[in-house]
């Protein structure tokens, strides 16, 4: 995903497949572009969301009532960049930060489930970004994704 927050910053935060094998390790490739003078990055959170749709008698046209819902975080990483890191240049034309991170998924069945929809049982993950903005004049904006 990329999008540009007018006068504020130019983001890119991607990943090079959608499809991870289960028990490795995510990469999500991050390009954040300061557009405002003095603007510096805070704390950057990736979060992987696990949800479940569970519903008795799929085959029922009523069974949209008895559908259960629930999320869960399988993982969280948080990360800030270092303050010895500075600009760089990026694109031959803009400075900012580029870097990746790599989020290790768990091993085991119990703390992370297969995608899956098959006979009611409906299981997906999404990633899930929130990165912080530390403005001049004090305040805090966020981005999020």
């Amino acid at each position: 995903m990329e999008n540009v927050w007018p006068n504020k910053i130019e983001y890119s935060i991607s990943t090079p497949t959608k499809a991870v094998v289960f028990g490795t390790s995510i990469r999500v490739d991050f390009k954040l572009i300061p557009l405002l003078k003095g603007l510096r990055i805070g704390q950057i959170v990736s979060q992987l969301i696990e949800s479940h749709d569970l519903t008795l008698n799929p085959e029922d046209p009523d069974s949209v009532r008895n559908t259960y819902k629930s999320t869960r975080t399988i993982l969280n990483d948080e990360h800030e960049l270092d303050e010895d890191s500075g600009l760089e240049i990026i694109d031959e034309m803009a400075e900012g930060y580029q870097f990746s991170r790599h989020l290790e998924l768990p091993k085991t069945l119990t703390r992370c489930l297969q995608d899956t929809d098959t006979r009611g049982i409906k299981i997906r993950h999404k990633l899930k970004f929130r990165v912080q903005l530390l403005n001049p004049d004090g305040h805090v904006s966020e981005v999020c994704k």
